[in-house]
C-alpha cells in the first residue's frame, strides 16, 4: 500500500510540473521596461509583476527585486489541471523585519482539488554603492490542514541570478517547521524560485483540508565589520582636522 501511496505522489508531482513548464513557456511571467519604482507603492503580486523586467522592478532600501515570475494550478483526483489562483489575487505588505514581501493569498485543497499549486520567484541585486550586501534568506508560512492534509512552501535560492541549479534551499511547511533560515557568503545577485502547495493528494481522506493563508520572504544585509566602521570614523576625524588647520 504504501509503495502505491509512492508512485501516486510521483505521478501527482509529475503530472503538476508537466503543467507548471507548460504555463511558465506560455508566458505567464512578464517583463517591461519601466523604471523601478518602490516597492511599498504597489499592492498586489499582478503589479509586481507588470513592473518587472531587466530595467524595471521595485526597490527596497539598497535592494532591486525584479525579473517576477508566476505561475498557478491545480490538480483534480485524475490529474485533470484547472486553473489555480490568479496573480491579481495576492496581495502584499513590506516585511516588517529585514528586506522582502508578506504575501497574502488564499491556496486550498480538498476531496475535489487534491492539490492546488504556486510558483513565484524573483531575483534580488544590490543596488547603488552597495555590493555583495546579501547574507541571508528566510521563510515562513501561515496555514493548516485536518485528515492528512499538509501546506507546504519550498524555496531554491541559486547566486548570481535566476534560478537554474540552486546554491541551497529551504523548506517549510504547516505540519512541521513553518519558518526557516539559511545564511551564505554574501552575494551580489541572488535568484529566487518558491513552489507553494496546499496537498490532500497524498490522503485522499474523506474529510481531507489544506489551507494557505500567507508566506513571508526575506533577505539580509551585510553590516560594516568593525575595522571598517574605525576606518569611516577616522577618515571623517581625518577631514575635519584637515578643514580646521585650511581655516
Amino acid at each position: 500500500m504504501s509503495n502505491l501511496i509512492l508512485r501516486g505522489m510521483n505521478v501527482k508531482k509529475y503530472a503538476l510540473a508537466m503543467v507548471m513548464v507548460v504555463l511558465l513557456a506560455a508566458g505567464y511571467s512578464q517583463s517591461s521596461q519601466a523604471a523601478p519604482v518602490l516597492c511599498n507603492s504597489l499592492s498586489t503580486f499582478q503589479q509586481l509583476i507588470d513592473q518587472s523586467g531587466a530595467t524595471g522592478g521595485c526597490t527596497i532600501d539598497d535592494k532591486l527585486f525584479n525579473d517576477f515570475t508566476f505561475a498557478s494550478v491545480g490538480l483534480l483526483a485524475d490529474l485533470t489541471p484547472v486553473p489555480g489562483i490568479p496573480a491579481s489575487s495576492i496581495t502584499f505588505v513590506l516585511a516588517s523585519t529585514n528586506e522582502g514581501f508578506n504575501f497574502t493569498f488564499i491556496l486550498n485543497a480538498g476531496t475535489v482539488v487534491v492539490t492546488n499549486d504556486i510558483r513565484l520567484g524573483y531575483d534580488v541585486t544590490c543596488i547603488g554603492a552597495t555590493f555583495d550586501c546579501i547574507v541571508s534568506a528566510e521563510v515562513s508560512i501561515t496555514g493548516g490542514g485536518s485528515d492528512g492534509g499538509v501546506g507546504r512552501a519550498d524555496e531554491n535560492i541559486c547566486f548570481g541570478g535566476p534560478c537554474g541549479t540552486a546554491d541551497t534551499s529551504l523548506h517549510v511547511s504547516t505540519s512541521g517547521i513553518t519558518g526557516a533560515e539559511v545564511k551564505f557568503p554574501g552575494q551580489h545577485i541572488v535568484g529566487f524560485d518558491k513552489d507553494i502547495n496546499a496537498d490532500c493528494f497524498a490522503s485522499g481522506g474523506p474529510t481531507c483540508s489544506v489551507s494557505i493563508s500567507g508566506l513571508i520572504n526575506t533577505v539580509d544585509q551585510t553590516t560594516p565589520e568593525p575595522a571598517t566602521l574605525l576606518l569611516f570614523g577616522a577618515g571623517l576625524a581625518g577631514l575635519g582636522l584637515f578643514r580646521r588647520r585650511k581655516a
